[in-house]
């Protein structure tokens, strides 16, 4: 079609049809640049809807992911009926420890190795079955490829301990390692053994790499070609509530200015008035002596510096913690509880657990601690002061720039992280499960105070007996009437709550308290023994 003869008759002149053919141009570049437009329109938001899906279902995953490890826990905690029943615990998925059997069309039929080891995955009809199996906590074959000129990775577990190994969980024989030796076994009386036996074999309920399960999109049904896998999810669950918090634990109490101190020696524990008291250096000895067994340290002689690599990664913690490297640290007493602090100088209390003097015996020192000299003041940082910096999660251990040394690192030290990723690689449990046993006692998290309890030191109720919210931290020493007052209406309010069985026991239709304590009732003598105590 000529445009410009429709726009034009033949009777128009030149100039005419010249207008005509650069309005045409324009339209098709205005037709032409809103095509692109639109497609860009469309490829973007193509894309961001791509990625909004995508950002649902993780979303979803770690919905489903949380909700099944408080589902997990609190079954533990039901079937045993007790509210304690909790500690450590990841994520599994189903296989069957004896291997996968060719043919066999079973949900209980589910392991990517034959029993000889080899991988099912080389098979395709026998894959084709495995696959085909997956129901029950489903493992998915998530196969990817991280470097080239290698076969692709199995990810079926989360690696926290970052040694690039799977870490099994379960029920597993106990494997020992001498040097230069294969690795030995131990018997059920404990005596090495060079091999494996089933029947009288030491065992231990492992807690390792936490493993992905698979979500399916109907998950009814086992795994097909119409029932895809919409994603996976893995947890590791640490209470807060068992566990250590490392943000609160050891001190340079040594030291008056503990942000610029330069050696691991300044730790002390004297009385254990509060949390900075607990020796990390002293747990991380304990947690593996293969890669901290160096420890030193020597509460009596307080001259004897302490020593190994356990303090000196302990050390290093509080520089983070403490903000060394800028030299701000905690701050003095007075600054945080300036109402009270004062009282500290006279109460014959260890409050920074210097260890001067060092308490020894039942009988209380014959001068304040924290008085000679004034502890209370600067330059004396008080370890109970929130810290600057915090560890917020336990893969914060391997962060060279967070535990670091502010000097160079001396005689091949390669700092924490790198012994807590080493010991991981080790042949023996022991050393194979550090970071895993470390879990289940050291965390990065603490459970709140519970409120409405009354301080054993210092009065933090107003006259009504009802708790008033850090009013400890003033310092004011309870009256004895006082105490034992308060501390006998709230034991005899927790134990004789329920007015309908305080009817059997004392002929009293209503709770017990210090106000009301049943002796004579209805020509009846009523106080028993258990109310006596």
């Amino acid at each position: 079609m000529n445009l410009s003869k429709s726009i034009c008759p033949s009777t128009c002149n030149r100039s005419q049809r010249g207008v005509a053919l650069v309005v045409t141009l324009i339209l098709l570049s205005v037709i032409t640049f809103l095509a692109v437009a639109f497609l860009f329109l469309a490829r973007r938001e193509k894309g961001a809807s791509s990625q909004g899906v995508a950002q649902l279902t993780a979303k979803r995953m770690n919905e489903t992911g949380t909700e099944r490890a408080i589902a997990e826990t609190v079954s533990h905690i039901t079937a045993t009926r007790n509210p304690f029943n909790y500690e450590l615990r990841v994520s599994t998925n189903y296989v069957n420890t004896l291997g996968f059997a060719s043919g066999v069309g079973s949900l209980t039929n589910v392991n990517f190795f034959y029993p000889n080891g080899n991988p099912v995955w080389q098979n395709p009809n026998d894959f084709e079955t495995l696959v085909g199996n997956l129901y029950y906590s489903p493992r998915p074959p998530v196969f990817i490829t991280t470097n080239k000129g290698f076969p692709a990775d199995f990810r079926y577990y989360w690696d926290l301990n970052r040694n690039g190994l799977y870490d099994t969980n379960g029920l597993w024989a106990v494997i020992g390692f001498n040097p230069g030796n294969p690795p030995f076994y131990y018997d059920t009386n404990g005596n090495q053994v060079a091999n494996y036996d089933p029947a009288n074999s030491l065992k231990y309920f492992f807690k390792g790499d936490p493993e992905f399960v698979g979500i399916l999109q109907h998950p009814d049904r086992p795994h097909s070609s119409s029932n895809l896998f919409v994603g996976r999810f893995a947890w590791a669950l640490v209470p807060s509530g068992k566990t250590m918090d490392v943000n609160y634990i050891h001190n340079q109490s040594r030291q008056a200015n503990q942000a610029v101190v330069s050696a691991p020696e300044g730790f002390s524990r004297n009385m254990g008035v509060g949390t900075w008291e607990l020796n990390l250096g002293a747990f991380l000895s304990d947690l593996n002596t293969n890669y901290w067994g160096d420890y030193v340290y020597q509460i009596a002689n307080p001259n004897q510096p302490a020593g190994g690599y356990a303090m000196l990664d302990a050390w290093r913690m509080l520089q983070y913690r403490y903000d060394a490297a800028n030299g701000i640290g905690t701050r003095a007493i007075s600054q945080v509880l300036p109402a009270g602090a004062g009282g500290l100088r006279t109460d014959l209390i260890d409050d920074f657990g210097s260890g001067f003097p060092l308490f020894t015996n039942v009988a209380p020192p014959a001068f304040s601690p924290d008085n000679g000299p004034d502890r209370t003041v600067g330059p004396w940082h008080w370890p109970g002061d929130d810290n600057p910096n915090h560890l917020f999660t336990t893969q914060d251990f391997f962060d060279a720039n967070k535990i670091r040394n502010l000097q160079p690192l001396i005689g091949g030290d390669r700092g924490f992280g790198y012994r807590l990723q080493s010991s991981g690689l080790g042949i023996s449990s022991y050393d194979r499960y550090t970071y895993y046993r470390m879990l289940e006692q050291l965390g990065t998290d603490s459970a709140p105070e519970p409120t409405g309890k009354m301080h054993l030191n210092y009065v933090n109720v107003d006259a009504a007996g009802k708790t008033v919210v850090d009013a400890q931290t003033n310092f004011v020493p309870w009256q004895a009437l006082q105490f034992f007052t308060n501390a006998l209406d709230r034991i005899l309010a927790a134990t004789y709550d329920n007015a309908d069985t305080n009817v059997v026991l004392f002929n009293v239709h209503a709770p017990l308290s210090f106000t009301n304590i049943p002796v004579w009732v209805s020509n009846r003598f009523v106080y028993t023994a258990g109310l006596h105590r």
